[in-house]
């Protein structure tokens, strides 16, 4: 999976996805101008890796429903355990002091 742009549409959500690249492990490294998250698949923690000016990140199920968040601001890294989670697909969404959304998918192995 390589999206290069695009547009997923998850009713009643729009979501942008930026950019996706492998890792070279078999993984694969998402990359954004605000955000980077990692693994990619992710087991049981999903990394944050933040810039720019997030204030909140959101872990969103496929639907859209949010299932975990964290107040990030002034801080550049956030985890989230998955151990709860079951397996599939899920969203990160970040908002920005602007309140501007960016969002990239990860799969929960």
């Amino acid at each position: 999976f390589t999206p290069i742009g695009g547009t997923i549409t998850l009713d009643p959500c729009v979501f942008q996805i930026r950019g996706c690249k492998t890792d070279g492990e078999g993984g694969n490294t998402i990359e954004d101008d605000f955000f980077k998250i990692f693994p990619n698949p992710a087991q049981d923690v999903l990394n944050v890796n933040l810039s720019g000016a997030i204030q909140e990140v959101y872990i969103l199920d496929i639907t859209g429903r949010i299932l975990k968040s964290e107040n990030v601001t002034g801080n550049t890294f956030v985890s989230f355990n998955l151990t709860d989670f079951a397996l599939g697909t899920y969203f990160v969404q970040t908002v920005d002091a602007k309140g501007e959304a960016q969002v990239q998918r990860f799969v929960k192995m």
